[in-house]
């Protein structure tokens, strides 16, 4: 009975100690409540950045979420340069530079200054030395006719850029004829020939004097017809051979300044060129390393040149600029890399090893009646031609004419230079050529000259 009357009772108990709201219908107001709290920091951001009243941004608060994701996803604009195109030269010790970035020369012959070293792609005059750096070392040795070897690379037809920020970080080795340099050539080069393509030199040293660096940026000028030349010559209070330093260029449309570890020392512009003379600094340019031994600027070595004398490139970096145009090259078929202990040999060639290059354009005159010829020899197969100069009167009388040697890299191009003093008249220039075999070659180039 007692257990039936506590069953029969239960439900009134429970009826009289009952809340009178349930909490499952206070839960959706306790939620609002704290929602609106919650909202009120992103309303006065929406009240502030938005220009309304708070009770607008309040009533709209719901939408700050959106707003902020959307401003937080927009990108900012920026000016900071971007690396685009580098070689910080990471390769083990004595191997190649890297073959997709740089073409490796092998030839002497002077270019055209009186240079005394013969490039050669060995691994002790061009290697990676294993801590982060390119080694391009002279040596006291012959080869090929030539007292001294040393290394070149470029990137012709690898990579070429219009505009930008380029820089090498560089330690350059002092002494009597040594001659590091630093320089960008325009890639139309091979078309236009110099100096119409323009040439850019961030940075020549000569080794008896490392306390300078010297700048100059080169083009073609119309009257009289030849090439002109802006040079700076920069001196500073320590060596520059006795550690790294980063030599470059702040090129822009309209502007070229030259730089030592980021401070510019010098800047030139259209309105630093004379009247007839062609500012060629608006297309692609391709990048240039080499240790050059001897020649007409730095002289040749002596007694106290220290060989093997070492040029050390930490890296090369392009940096873009929001006016910058780095030139896309396609990438070449990987091939194996040969050792650096046996480079390849230079294989005979036929007789049309020599093809056309020389143009009225590239014959000029100095008021000295001086003439300079360029022309440049294909080698597309062999290492060796013979290349023969002639200027005759209208009648055939030879008045000048010169034959030499020229050792050519492996597909490409050697231009030279070769220079006379003529009387007033006419003449015509023929170049010709002989290949290894004695055969006789294409002719490389005609073209008619007056001196007044």
């Amino acid at each position: 009975m007692k257990r039936h009357a506590e069953r029969v009772a239960w439900p009134h108990v429970a009826a009289a100690m009952a809340p009178r709201h349930s909490w499952r219908s206070i839960l959706p107001a306790l939620v609002l409540v704290f929602a609106v709290i919650a909202l009120l920091p992103h309303a006065a951001e929406a009240s502030r950045l938005r220009g309304v009243s708070f009770s607008e941004a309040a009533a709209s608060a719901t939408d700050v979420s959106a707003w902020r994701h959307q401003r937080d996803s927009t990108p900012t604009p920026t000016t900071t340069p971007t690396l685009v195109w580098s070689d910080e030269f990471n390769g083990a010790a004595y191997s190649y530079p890297d073959a997709s970035k740089w073409y490796t020369m092998i030839a002497g012959g002077g270019f055209g200054d009186n240079e005394l070293q013969f490039y050669t792609s060995r691994g002790r005059n061009l290697s990676c030395d294993g801590n982060g750096n390119l080694k391009i070392t002279a040596i006291a040795e012959e080869e090929s006719g030539h007292d001294y070897t040393s290394g070149y690379v470029d990137t012709r037809q690898l990579y070429a850029t219009t505009y930008g920020s380029i820089q090498a970080r560089i330690k350059v080795p002092a002494g009597q004829g040594l001659w590091p340099a630093f320089w960008a050539v325009g890639a139309d080069r091979e078309e236009v020939g110099a100096p119409l393509c323009g040439e850019i030199d961030m940075m020549e040293i000569l080794g008896h004097d490392p306390f300078t660096v010297h700048a100059t940026i080169h083009g073609q000028q119309d009257d009289p017809p030849g090439d002109w030349e802006l040079t700076t010559s920069h001196t500073v209070a320590t060596s520059l051979a006795d550690d790294f330093h980063i030599y470059g260029v702040n090129w822009s449309p309209g502007s070229i300044q030259l730089t030592l570890d980021g401070v510019v020392y010098a800047a030139h512009t259209p309105s630093s060129l004379s009247e007839g003379q062609s500012w060629v600094f608006n297309k692609p340019f391709y990048l240039l390393l080499n240790l050059a031994v001897g020649g007409n600027w730095p002289g040749a070595p002596d007694e106290t040149t220290p060989f093997p004398a070492t040029m050390l490139v930490d890296w090369v970096r392009v940096y873009s600029t929001p006016t910058s145009s780095p030139t896309p090259t396609p990438t070449p078929t990987p091939s194996s890399t040969p050792t650096p202990s046996a480079p390849p040999a230079p294989t005979p060639t036929p007789a049309d090893a020599v093809g056309p290059a020389l143009a009225a354009r590239n014959v000029t005159v100095k008021h000295d009646k001086t003439c300079r010829i360029y022309f440049r020899v294909n080698n597309k197969q062999s290492a060796h031609v013979t290349v023969r100069v002639a200027i005759t009167t209208k009648s055939g009388v030879i008045k000048k004419h010169w034959s030499r040697r020229c050792d050519t890299n492996v597909n490409g191009w050697l231009w030279k230079k070769y220079t006379c003093r003529l009387k007033r008249g006419t003449y015509r220039i023929k170049v010709t050529g002989r290949d290894v075999a004695g055969n006789r070659a294409s002719v490389v180039g005609r073209a008619k000259l007056v001196v007044k």
